[in-house]
């Protein structure tokens, strides 16, 4: 699953979305609300969710499976915790492959399976988030915008389209649970964190949750400068070192204090030579 949007946004209340959903397991990847999204659909299965979808109320629920590949996976594989979308179009790629893209609507939980055959339909609950709260949340509020311009920053992983539009995003997007899941969705990669972020309902545990993977990224990152900034210098020691000694070479053959390794040869044969015929 490819994430390509703007900064994350509220989505108006106004908006209702129906409380049974086809649901469509997405391999580990954890989508997140506001976000504009194109879903590559790899299977018939995939395709026959969302065509489904799209003639009942054009709402999909997206939840993070543990299946090695997409498709049919028991109700036990299915994460509780996921987003309801919004199908918007659905394209057929050069490669004859589908994709549907959707717009992440808002957070919703599974209550139950009404039914697996011949395509899951689940029952989903709305979620309620609480907080922020109190001085240390506005702290981490910050320290999450500095963490996060930074690991954008040092990634050598976006392009500078992104890394541009990022930053713009970190510095503008203004509610907190917004930019947690912004930076979820584009700055963390373990699919693991970002379902924690996900079910993290208390946004001041939101906040703390990607303040802290941010660090861990950041000290990756950082590690990952110093480790290739000790090869270079390495390499650049030895590539001097053996300039420097083929220099060396030159200047005490022009002195004639060594010979070149082919004269050296010629001579010790002609020796060898010689002592033969004595």
């Amino acid at each position: 699953m490819l994430f390509r949007s703007g900064p994350a946004v509220p989505v108006p209340m106004a908006e209702r979305v129906p409380k049974t959903l086809f649901a469509l397991p997405t391999r580990g990847m954890v989508t997140f609300p506001g976000l504009m999204l194109p879903v590559l659909l790899e299977s018939e299965f995939a395709q026959e969710v969302v065509t489904k979808a799209q003639a009942q109320s054009g709402h999909v629920g997206l939840f993070a499976s543990g299946g090695p590949e997409e498709g049919r996976v028991p109700p036990g594989e299915f994460r509780k915790m996921g987003v309801v979308a919004r199908v918007l179009k659905v394209l057929t790629l050069p490669d004859g492959n589908r994709s549907a893209m959707m717009q992440a609507l808002h957070r919703v939980q599974i209550v139950r399976f009404v039914r697996l055959k011949p395509l899951p339909i689940v029952r989903v609950k709305p979620v309620i988030e609480s907080g922020p709260t109190g001085p240390r949340a506005e702290a981490q509020l910050r320290n999450l915008r500095g963490l996060a311009r930074e690991v954008v920053e040092k990634s050598g992983a976006f392009p500078e389209e992104f890394r541009s539009a990022a930053l713009t995003a970190v510095a503008n997007i203004e509610n907190p649970g917004n930019l947690c899941d912004f930076c979820a969705a584009y700055l963390l990669k373990e699919s693991e964190i970002r379902q924690r972020v996900l079910e993290a309902l208390d946004i001041n545990r939101r906040l703390e949750l990607v303040v802290e993977a941010l660090h861990k990224e950041l000290q990756i990152l950082d590690l990952g400068h110093s480790i290739r900034d000790e090869i270079r210098l390495k390499t650049e020691k030895a590539q001097k070192e053996y300039f420097l000694r083929e220099q060396i070479k030159i200047i005490r053959r022009e002195l004639g204090d060594e010979k070149d390794a082919r004269q050296a040869e010629q001579e010790r044969l002609a020796e060898q030579i010689g002592r033969a015929h004595v």
